[in-house]
């Protein structure tokens, strides 16, 4: 795992290469591989290691004893199968989830290629940013076999405009092109999620769902499920003051 980073960046590298000049046809099934690819391959370049059927399921990656799932999506469609691996296998499992924390959206047209507009994403995600998927994964979080691998990727997003009769305003096709690997944190157990608590989370006595959501930067069914998890695997406490509830952590 110490060449990750520098295996990862060739790896966009090479990608980028290969989008050179490519039109925005048939983008959304490659869109939905780069990312997984450049990743997989970033953890383990052996060929006989990738999609490795194992019992009922096919692994991303089985390698030493190790399988890892690379998941660019939520963890809900991942349960059955950790859950499968952890009942039918003695693998160690490490899930593998990227986190966007650098974004340069560019705003194309789909016709020509014309480059539109250029903006920073306010959006950053950190660590943190995974509490709310970690609910899926509640009851297989503390497992001494289970830990997750977050890389931090800057990268691009290309958002082609379309016209296209019968499609809402505003609607388009997008892809986005990882740059590279600027950060990589492990999360192992239950102190491993505690680590991931923003500094004025774990420094405060107690807090409402305002303050976490402010610090953490989500809200509706995001921040609900960010708090119930912390709940449910007893990360958190929380009492009932009027209408709201105050959290403590433990």
């Amino acid at each position: 795992m110490e060449d990750i980073f520098s295996k990862f960046d060739s790896l966009c590298a090479e990608f980028e290469k290969t989008m050179a000049g490519r039109d925005s046809d048939g983008i959304g099934t490659y869109n939905e591989k780069i990312l997984h690819k450049a990743l997989k391959h970033a953890v383990c370049e052996d060929p006989s290691c990738l999609e490795v059927k194992v019992g009922a399921y096919v692994a991303d990656i089985l390698c030493d004893g190790e399988i890892f799932e690379i998941q660019t999506g939520g963890f809900y469609p991942l349960v059955k199968k950790i859950e499968y691996f952890l009942e039918n296998t003695e693998y160690k499992i490490t899930v593998v989830h990227p986190l966007i924390t650098e974004l340069l959206l560019i705003r194309m047209d789909g016709e020509t290629g014309e480059v539109i507009r250029k903006k920073r994403s306010p959006k950053k995600e950190t660590p943190a940013s995974i509490l709310p998927e970690l609910f899926y994964l509640r009851h297989i979080v503390s497992s001494e076999r289970v830990r997750f691998l977050l890389p931090q990727i800057s990268g691009e997003e290309y958002r082609f405009s379309e016209r296209v009769r019968g499609r809402k305003s505003g609607a388009y096709d997008a892809i986005f092109l990882p740059h590279r690997m600027i950060g990589l944190t492990e999360l192992h157990g239950i102190d491993g999620v505690r680590a991931i608590l923003p500094s004025e989370i774990r420094a405060a006595e107690s807090f409402d769902s305002a303050m976490f959501a402010k610090a953490l930067k989500l809200r509706g069914r995001r921040l609900s499920l960010a708090l119930k998890f912390l709940c449910d695997v007893e990360i958190l406490t929380r009492e009932k003051n009027g209408k709201k509830y105050i959290y403590y952590l433990n």
